[in-house]
């Protein structure tokens, strides 16, 4: 038999299929570079946004008392004036001290003081609304400041304040509150607002009643020049 030997010619690619297939390439290869630089952005962004909490963190954590979670002093003070200086309405400032908290500390430890005070700080927040700016005076004093002046029932705040805080594993603390409040005429400057609240809270306290004056002139003039005298100090 004989045998018939065909050859068959591998056709020449035309251009078009050429042009098709170098275009499938460079788009595969383009999506792979976007893909990349899209996955090099991403990690960049994440980066980004890491930092930008990190700085949230410090500038909250700057601004805030870590025990109870108000404004420490400094910060208080500032957004204080800056309320002053563009709020026109009455107002009310006031000062909170813990009696005998030095007596909780020494007796219970100093995480059980931190927890009454942080617990007071809370009841604070819930009696006065997010409408008041809180923070945290020095120490066992929180302070606060509020336009609401007409929803302020100082008698019922201190009740509330003084409130049993109980602790796990060593039960109901009795906790009492002095509370100094006054409601400045307009144009006070909130450093003199501060030193009557602070010899009103002062007058509580040694009186053991509740004692709110409606102007700082009436609170200055109620108290020895000594008392006065270290209220403003306390108050720089």
């Amino acid at each position: 038999m004989n045998h018939i030997h065909r050859h068959y010619r591998i056709p020449e690619p035309r251009p078009a299929t050429l042009a098709l297939a170098a275009g499938a390439l460079a788009t595969a290869t383009g999506w792979a570079t976007t893909t990349r630089h899209l996955r090099q952005r991403t990690r960049e962004l994440h980066h980004v946004r890491r930092e930008c909490l990190d700085t949230r963190r410090a500038l909250d954590d700057a601004q805030h008392d870590h025990v109870t979670g108000l404004l420490n002093r400094r910060t208080w003070e500032h957004t204080a004036h800056t309320i002053r200086r563009y709020t026109s309405t009455p107002w009310v400032v006031g000062l909170v001290d813990m009696d005998d908290f030095k007596t909780i500390n020494d007796q219970y430890g100093h995480h059980a003081g931190d927890e009454v005070l942080r617990t007071t700080a809370n009841r604070l927040r819930y009696e006065l609304g997010t409408r008041a700016t809180i923070g945290r005076y020095g120490g066992d004093e929180l302070v606060f400041l509020t336009t609401h002046h007409t929803d302020l029932d100082t008698e019922r705040l201190r009740a509330n304040l003084a409130r049993p805080v109980h602790l796990s594993g060593i039960g109901a603390i009795s906790v009492r509150a002095a509370i100094g409040t006054v409601s400045p005429s307009p144009g006070e400057p909130l450093a003199v607002a501060l030193a009557a609240a602070d010899a009103a809270m002062y007058a509580q306290k040694h009186d053991h009643r509740s004692y709110h004056e409606s102007a700082p002139s009436a609170v200055v003039n109620s108290r020895s020049s000594n008392d006065l005298e270290r209220a403003k100090v306390r108050s720089r």
